[in-house]
């Protein structure tokens, strides 16, 4: 069955907060660095629109993430529209998207946030510690499995065991 296309238009694009800690640096090349990535989503069905709410964090290997260990962290609020909204709610009020959608939704919204992190670590000790690439389907399917088709039931699993 063919997916529906939606159409999604970028309304709005905000870092709500951005905060950096230059005196945990250590110039030690060998540290690694851990990466946190966690995304919010939302939705308004009266104006159609959905707020996707990325948050990155960074604190080094080996410690607890916790704000007294974090590197820098920066919130990206992501606002896009697509019409009727409504459509896609299912019956527990959750939004449930087209897997190409939120793939597409969770990608731009990282673009976004990479980009704005960017821009704020500019001068500061990290401006040479980018945000990586992620891969937007995996981590689509990771953070949001609700929306996607699963591969396989568990009566092929049963089935293919015998």
């Amino acid at each position: 069955m063919a997916e529906e296309k939606i159409e999604i238009k970028i309304k709005r694009i905000k870092d709500v907060t951005f905060y950096v800690n230059e005196n945990l640096h250590d110039p030690d090349p060998e540290k690694l660095i851990k990466i946190e990535l966690n995304p919010l989503l939302g939705f308004k069905a009266d104006d159609n629109t959905i707020a996707l709410i990325i948050r990155v964090s960074f604190h080094y290997a080996g410690t607890e993430h916790s704000p007294e260990n974090t590197l820098l962290d920066i919130q990206v609020q992501n606002i896009y529209e697509i019409d009727n909204v409504v459509g896609f709610v299912n019956e527990e009020n959750m939004i449930v998207l087209p897997e190409k959608s939120i793939i597409s939704l969770l990608d731009l919204s990282i673009s976004h946030t990479r980009a704005l992190l960017a821009k704020n670590a500019a001068g500061t000790v990290y401006q040479d510690s980018p945000m990586p690439v992620f891969d937007a389907e995996n981590a689509a399917r990771f953070f949001f499995p609700y929306m996607f088709s699963p591969t396989s039931s568990i009566e092929e699993i049963i089935l293919e065991g015998d």
